[in-house]
């Protein structure tokens, strides 16, 4: 048993990064290579999990017993389970739900970023996240924002990941850059680069920011979500000029869209 709990504890400090829980709840960065966790009122966090419709947190409730915390956007209160382990063999698990004595399986894949649950056969999929269940449940969407921006987009973004300059641009080389100014965040002219774009004419790019700190989506173009691609320019295969105005500084990310398909994400740090 001792083995399985410590397998756990190793998918929580992968799916964490570089977080750990505070003594009065919450998450706080820190400046470390390896994360160490707290004691929350004998409840270790073994890690946070989200998919599409959902969030999910296994947590430690005392010996040998676990939280199985799931939370959706339309709910209001968590579903909270307790379930213990039964048998492990790598990074497979199979369980027991105590109240009601139903068995179910956990598995995770062999990065540690994809948690998969099976109950009474029907399978969902977690990608690991840094979000919590307080910020999964207000985190809103803006009015007007396109429908095929998902969850999961967010959820997928590598904050890690920064742009790097090249060639006049910053961004992603050889995907997508931009020439201009990211040391303001209001009124800033920015031309947009994409490679790999066939025929660009007539397709949309679709542009969605979102900032670190507060998961604050935002409308990154001031003349809406989605502008008209223009041919190529600079070397890349399409561009198009826009304004940019963000709310405030700090670390954001850009989702970017070719005719509804998520393209490329830029993450960057903006600061006056």
């Amino acid at each position: 048993m001792r083995k399985i709990k410590q397998s756990l504890f190793l998918v929580g400090l992968f799916a964490l990064g570089l977080f750990l829980f505070d003594a009065f709840g919450g998450i706080k960065p820190v400046n470390k290579p390896a994360p160490k966790f707290e004691e929350r009122v004998g409840r270790d966090l073994f890690g946070f999990w989200m998919r599409e419709d959902s969030h999910l947190v296994i947590s430690t409730a005392g010996e040998d017993q676990f939280h199985f915390r799931e939370t959706h956007q339309n709910q209001e209160q968590e579903n909270d389970r307790i379930f213990t382990l039964s048998s492990q063999k790598e990074n497979s698990f199979k369980a027991r739900f105590k109240k009601t004595g139903e068995d179910f399986e956990i598995d995770v894949n062999k990065e540690l970023r994809e948690l998969t649950v099976i109950i009474d056969g029907n399978k969902k999929v977690y990608q690991a996240t840094v979000i919590t269940p307080e910020q999964y449940l207000v985190q809103t969407w803006p009015d007007g924002i396109p429908n095929f921006v998902r969850n999961e987009d967010l959820n997928s973004i590598d904050w890690e990941g920064k742009v790097v300059e090249f060639d006049g641009f910053f961004g992603n080389e050889e995907k997508s850059g931009i020439i201009g100014d990211r040391s303001q965040v209001q009124n800033q002219k920015w031309m947009w680069h994409l490679w790999g774009v066939e025929n660009p004419e007539g397709k949309t790019l679709t542009v969605v920011g979102v900032h670190r700190e507060t998961r604050a989506i935002h409308m990154a173009m001031a003349n809406g979500w989605s502008v008209l691609l223009g041919g190529p320019n600079n070397g890349a295969d399409a561009h198009v000029p826009s304004s940019i105005t963000l709310r405030e500084n700090g670390e954001w990310a850009f989702l970017l869209y070719v005719d509804e398909a998520l393209f490329d994400t830029l993450v960057m740090e903006i600061r006056e």
